[in-house]
């Protein structure tokens, strides 16, 4: 079921509202997976989510929908919203299941032939359960932010866009984000429908020195091709600086170590009315029970915990009572596997 609003004001001018709700689709919709008697749902799915809703929300303005001279357009602007729950299915919605999509736009005509135009669309997914396995290979929660820009030409019937495109895309840690399709770029290239491109960015980038380049866009005479230096700018140096400046301060404050390359990720949630330990310490088994055995011997009451290790190193952050004795931070640094024991606060 589903229902819609929809307010018109003059040739262009409106404000839509939709909301709809499936069940049972996703449940229903199987084929066989190896030609016998195997089912599952073809979009990959959990059957168990049978049902979800869509919510859409899309409001344009005209500004010659308010004037008296109201023959063509002069200045258009809309934005829009869109959600659709995971278990919503209906039509060609199945991989859009947990995805939140949003945007802008606007066109300002110059005269009736020319206009100039800026668009932005971010889509969000937070729930990577809903982006399985599908008929079109896996997704993860992702952000994606496209925003182009540029001129419009319109003439008999022929309608033209030069724009400028900025994408940022954030598929997790261990996917890269897909912007450009290379082979078509060179293609449209040579075949003269673009006039040139400037790429920073690759799918495909040397590991490391006297490892070639090979692109398909080498060679072309439209093209500037420039070794990831995007990073490399003021603004980037500057937010790279606050970024480590800022995990320093955290490991020095509170022993959170989240991307450190070198010790195992950590960040223990703060409890008021405790100190807190962190205790590096050689990765080898029984060092917990260690360091807990000490604190139990002693009296001291733990209030959180978190341990992690990677290659040769431990790491504990142990948050405790703030009544105990100087002996237990001494017996905790005799201990054979100790690197180093630091009382934070």
């Amino acid at each position: 079921w589903g229902g819609e609003l929809r307010l018109r004001h003059g040739r262009k001018s409106r404000f839509e509202a939709e909301v709809a709700r499936s069940a049972g689709q996703n449940g229903e919709n199987l084929v066989s997976a190896d030609g016998g008697l195997t089912f599952r749902p073809f979009h990959g799915r959990d059957a168990s989510r049978t049902d979800g809703q869509s919510f859409l929300l899309r409001g344009g303005l005209e500004i010659a929908d308010f004037m008296e001279e109201s023959d063509r357009d002069r200045w258009y602007t809309e934005a829009w919203w869109q959600y659709i729950a995971p278990g919503f299915s209906s039509g060609g919605t199945i991989q859009q299941q947990g995805q939140e999509v949003f945007g802008v736009q606007s066109r300002f005509w110059l005269t009736p032939e020319h206009s100039l135009f800026v668009r932005h669309d971010t889509t969000v997914t937070e729930e990577p359960s809903t982006q399985g396995e599908g008929l079109f290979g896996g997704f993860g929660a992702f952000r994606r932010d496209v925003t182009r820009g540029g001129y419009g030409f319109v003439r008999d019937g022929l309608k033209v866009d030069v724009e400028f495109v900025h994408t940022e895309t954030d598929e997790g840690p261990d996917r890269a984000g897909f912007v450009i399709d290379t082979a078509a770029l060179r293609d449209h290239l040579a075949g003269g429908h673009l006039g040139g491109a400037a790429v920073d960015v690759f799918p495909v980038e040397p590991a490391g020195r006297g490892e070639e380049f090979r692109n398909e866009l080498r060679g072309l005479p439209n093209v500037i091709l420039t070794p990831h230096i995007g990073g490399s700018t003021q603004e980037a140096q500057q937010d790279i600086g606050r970024f480590v400046a800022g995990k320093l301060v955290d490991f020095v404050a509170d022993g959170s170590t989240v991307l450190s390359v070198n010790l195992p990720p950590l960040s223990l949630a703060e409890h008021e009315g405790t100190h807190r330990l962190a205790h590096l310490h050689q990765n080898v088994p029984g060092v917990l029970a260690a360091i807990n055995s000490v604190l139990a011997e002693h009296g001291v009451n733990v209030e959180g915990q978190l341990l992690g290790t990677r290659g040769e190193s431990g790491y504990v952050l142990t948050d405790i009572g703030v009544d105990y004795a100087d002996e237990v931070l001494e017996r905790l640094r005799a201990l054979p596997e100790t690197v180093r024991l630091r009382v934070l606060y």
